[in-house]
């Protein structure tokens, strides 16, 4: 009988050393991941998927805790700095991690004026570094068709100055198109440049040429755009609206900041070049 209680004593003091080992083990372990990882910081993320140009609320957003040193510098990090004073860029899926460049300023308009969200052909933010604050004339190219003398429909492509001297009031830089991926919390520990996409507002890309050649998809040419949002009166706002969904093409043409001067153009269209 003693024997048994003297080797159940034993296996019980076995049995808690171990349990005492294995947690010291655990501990460092988690102390060592840590001190590698450092420290955490406080990132919003998308709750729930938000459209473009959709006013943000504090209902769509959540915080989450990233490692620091994986932290952009443009993540978002207070819900009060989105909620209720900002609109989406691009296209925010759900546990997207919000960056400055995803939203745009809604507050701070005069009476009379209005903030629209295009997409833009990208050489005039990458190249011609058009930015917040700047003033652009927007060319849009389309597709129409005429009748000649003959009573023939004829194609022809169009390119016109549609508005002079607007306001850009925010820029993302990063180009959206119609299959970039966005970037997901769960994908933080990469570094910007591979998780800097977004869905923006295409979607999957669809079959944009008919049986004649023509195309006749609602953005057309435009694979690629960048998002800018532009100071306007509700008349350009509505101007720009159907052009963002029909044209093939819309361009920024940077201005300098002191020319204010409005000069009118006429179309160019293919004819001019035959």
């Amino acid at each position: 009988m003693r024997k048994q209680k003297r080797r159940g004593l034993i296996f019980g003091l076995l049995a808690f050393s171990l349990a005492i080992f294995t947690g010291f083990l655990f501990s460092s372990q988690i102390e060592a991941l840590e001190r590698q990882v450092g420290d955490m910081q406080q990132v919003v993320v998308a709750k729930t998927s938000i459209a473009p140009r959709t006013l943000i609320t504090a209902d769509m957003l959540e915080t989450r805790q990233v490692p620091r040193m994986y932290a952009h510098p443009s993540y978002v990090q207070s819900i009060s700095d989105v909620a209720d004073q900002r609109v989406a860029v691009v296209a925010l899926e759900q546990g997207t991690i919000v960056r400055q460049s995803d939203v745009a300023l809604t507050s701070g308009l005069e009476d009379g004026w209005r903030a629209i969200s295009i997409g833009v052909n990208p050489v005039a933010v990458l190249v011609d570094r058009v930015s917040p604050g700047s003033r652009v004339d927007i060319i849009v190219s389309y597709e129409t068709s005429f009748l000649d003398r003959e009573g023939k429909e004829v194609k022809t492509k169009r390119a016109v100055t549609l508005l002079n001297d607007i306001e850009v009031l925010a820029v993302n830089g990063t180009p959206q198109s119609k299959t970039t991926p966005a970037p997901d919390v769960n994908a933080a520990t990469e570094t910007e440049e591979d998780s800097s996409g977004g869905l923006g507002i295409f979607g999957p890309p669809p079959d944009v040429s008919d049986s004649s050649g023509s195309f006749s998809s609602p953005y057309g040419l435009r694979d690629s755009v960048v998002i800018a949002t532009l100071k306007v009166t509700p008349d350009q706002a509505q101007q720009l609206a159907y052009h963002d969904t029909f044209a093939t093409d819309i361009r920024l043409s940077l201005r300098r900041n002191d020319d204010r001067a409005v000069e009118p153009l006429k179309p160019t269209s293919q004819e001019d070049f035959q």
